[in-house]
């Protein structure tokens, strides 16, 4: 699986993604998609993005999203970036079905010594279920946690901007 996994990497590299993950968040993103989607032998592949698209969405999408395939089959879709806390950012990801509903939201490296909340999967469960049609909005659709504000912010911010993006993109057959 490792294997499969660095020749993903590797082919990501030479396809012109230039974005290396540390050691820590790259395990942490195995074991988040080897969990999901049930498996150890898959292959991200880095989804490509022109400039001119990239510049008319609010998500960084370029070098962050990526298909999840197995044996040539697509299992879904994988996103990885860091939205804004208190003083630092965190890393996050949110992994698509193959019709672009989210079946996982996970906060994977947290730099706060407040607000580690966000990191609960009760919280992040309520990202769950929702697909490009969706905006989700603080107070309305997330709910809130006392202690962690502006990182709750931060993750509805980032998924509401990464789903209105992707929906773009993929309305424009960019994706």
């Amino acid at each position: 699986m490792r294997q499969l996994l660095v020749l993903g990497f590797l082919l990501m590299m030479l396809s012109g993604f230039q974005k290396a993950w540390p050691a820590k968040l790259t395990a942490k993103v195995e074991k988040t998609v080897e969990l999901t989607f049930e498996t150890t032998s898959y292959e991200l592949k880095g989804i490509e993005i022109s400039d001119d698209a990239e510049n008319q969405t609010s998500a960084e999408l370029k070098n962050s999203l990526f298909e999840v395939n197995s044996e040539e089959k697509l299992l879904g879709y994988l996103y990885v970036n860091q939205a804004p806390s208190m003083k630092n950012v965190f890393d996050y990801a949110v992994i698509f079905d193959p019709a672009y509903k989210i079946i996982n939201a996970k906060v994977l490296i947290y730099r706060e010594t407040h607000g580690k909340q966000i990191g609960a999967k009760r919280w992040l469960s309520q990202f769950f279920g929702m697909d490009l049609s969706d905006r989700p909005k603080l107070g309305e659709d997330v709910d809130g946690i006392t202690g962690a504000t502006i990182s709750v912010k931060g993750m509805t911010t980032a998924v509401n901007h990464l789903l209105e993006s992707i929906d773009k993109l993929h309305q424009e057959g960019n994706i």
